[in-house]
């Protein structure tokens, strides 16, 4: 009788163990659901997932008050939605000045050059290499 009772423990012991693992896997793949979003999309930078798309307007306003912050005096003159950023003219004095500002408004540059591939870039990589040797 007691080979019997042995067996049972041992057998209850591994149906915890086992609900125990189930259960934890089920966790982690439901907590990885959940924060998945977030993770690409910093990894990816899709601004859909992690931050709010901006109107023209509101990313205007926040580069022209960033501006006037910290160097006063500024304006806007116009802008233009160029599909994945926005184009942004500002007056200062008496200048006008180019910005462009990401959807989100984040972040901007004053300067943007379309790369035009002269060469392939597989040839700009041999050239590179034979270059640094």
């Amino acid at each position: 009788m007691q080979k019997g009772a042995g067996t049972s423990v041992r057998s209850n012991r591994r149906k915890y163990i086992t609900l125990g693992i189930a259960v934890l896997v089920v966790g982690i793949i439901a907590a990885s659901l959940a924060y998945r979003g977030s993770i690409t999309s910093r990894i990816t930078g899709d601004v859909t997932k992690e931050s709010q798309i901006l109107t023209e307007a509101e990313a205007v306003a926040i580069l022209v008050d960033y501006l006037n912050v910290r160097y006063g005096d500024a304006k806007f003159f116009r802008s233009e939605d160029l599909g994945s950023i926005y184009f942004v003219v500002i007056e200062h004095g008496k200048q006008q000045y180019n910005f462009y500002i990401t959807k989100d408004g984040r972040y901007f540059t004053n300067s943007m050059e379309r790369i035009e591939m002269i060469k392939p870039v597989s040839d700009i990589i041999i050239n590179n290499s034979a270059n640094t040797e």
